[in-house]
């Protein structure tokens, strides 16, 4: 089965552009490499307008999703048209919701791709997915999209346990624990660094950040949500032009690299773990759905709270799995 960095070659006849850029994706909690927005690029760039940007982003991300339902043997839901979003317009917008879940073993509970785009400069081509409590593999977002005459990437990781990654020095490093909560804390990192947050995955998050022409970008979840980060979240703007296409579509597609090969190679929780991780996923899903709800509001009108209920799927009943 082909990767699908080679399949991005695919997206690019698009918009007619030759692109050598390279990149991945921008975290949040790792010390790294200094951010320099004006690094040389070694690409030749093509200047791109928002339209053009959009529907490569949206073919992209087109391709991730269905790598990951294929390879995880997902089962494509209705939700999405039952409640009038699996093709739809808001205003000067229009888009869609695919959607998917995997009971049982394959352990993910609920899994779509939105895009929605004024066809012109504004869009956003994202792929959620939540797992299911039988193993701790991290949760899955990954969106990127044309605003503000600019690209914006965001990809993130979020943890299953409580790590206190917000809690994190500048530098990278963590207060010596002298709590119980602490030492706690201290222990799930250091599971997660073995597990998911190892070596090789803050080196991929090191290269990220200096993904040549990115900044880190204004906006971010609120505080009540930003605490459910992982590690290695990705929040940055990339340049309009087809670097910065291939840079985005190359980080969402080597982060569902990784997550899927999480999802295959992860064991299974104890019974108390199960439960553990059952419970803080239904608060993170409840507190994410309402952070989206109002981003989805501000950046798309007043129909937002509909789209993210819509994409974020019947909530109780998926976390659990085989939802209708």
């Amino acid at each position: 089965q082909p990767s699908l960095a080679m399949a991005f070659a695919i997206t690019l006849t698009l918009i007619g552009a030759a692109t050598g850029g390279l990149a991945l994706s921008m975290p949040a909690r790792f010390p790294a490499q200094t951010l320099r927005a004006s690094h040389p690029r070694t690409a030749q760039a093509l200047m791109l307008d928002g339209g053009a940007a959009a529907a490569a982003l949206k073919e992209a991300q087109a391709q991730i999703l269905t790598k990951i339902a294929v390879t995880l043997d997902l089962e494509s839901k209705a939700y999405p048209q039952e409640v009038g979003f699996d093709s739809f317009t808001m205003g000067s917008f229009s888009g869609t919701i695919k959607a998917f879940d995997a009971p049982g073993k394959t352990n993910v509970a609920w899994c779509s791709g939105l895009e929605i785009s004024d066809g012109q400069s504004r869009s956003m081509s994202r792929i959620t997915a939540w797992c299911g409590p039988l193993t701790d593999v991290p949760h899955f977002v990954a969106s990127a999209g044309v605003s503000n005459g600019g690209l914006d990437l965001y990809i993130d990781f979020r943890p299953r346990a409580d790590a206190g990654y917000e809690k994190a020095n500048p530098d990278g490093t963590y207060p010596e624990p002298d709590t119980r909560e602490a030492f706690m804390q201290s222990g799930v990192r250091m599971e997660f660094a073995e597990k998911f947050f190892t070596p090789d995955a803050v080196a991929w998050f090191q290269s990220v950040c200096n993904t040549p022409g990115a900044s880190p970008s204004n906006e971010g979840l609120p505080a009540e949500a930003a605490v459910l980060q992982g590690p290695l979240t990705v929040n940055l703007r990339l340049p309009l032009d087809s670097v910065g296409v291939s840079a985005a579509s190359e980080a969402c597609a080597n982060a569902a690299d990784r997550w899927i090969q999480w999802m295959q190679t992860t064991e299974e929780l104890n019974r108390l773990k199960v439960t553990s991780t059952y419970a803080r996923d239904t608060k993170m899903r409840a507190v994410l759905f309402s952070a989206d709800a109002d981003e989805l509001t501000a950046k798309f009108g007043a129909e937002g709270r509909e789209l993210a209920a819509a994409d974020a799927g019947p909530l109780d009943e998926a976390y659990v799995g085989g939802a209708s």
